[in-house]
């Protein structure tokens, strides 16, 4: 039996690369991501580089 995948509020949060003489500080890359993928149909995912295409993934796969 298949079911609607829903997901709200996503925030994904990473630790960004150390830099000389700066610590490692938090960057946000997801805040308040919300949507549903319905059953029997196909989803695209589109948006320009960078735009969080990998990272929402990543976020709802639990990656």
């Amino acid at each position: 039996m298949f079911r609607n995948i829903e997901f709200q509020e996503i925030v994904y949060t990473i630790k960004e690369r150390w830099q000389f003489g700066k610590p490692r500080q938090k960057r946000c890359l997801l805040k308040g991501v919300s949507g549903v993928f319905p059953q029997g149909q196909l989803t695209g995912i589109m948006g320009p580089s960078g735009a969080g295409k990998s990272s929402l993934l990543n976020a709802i796969s639990g990656f």
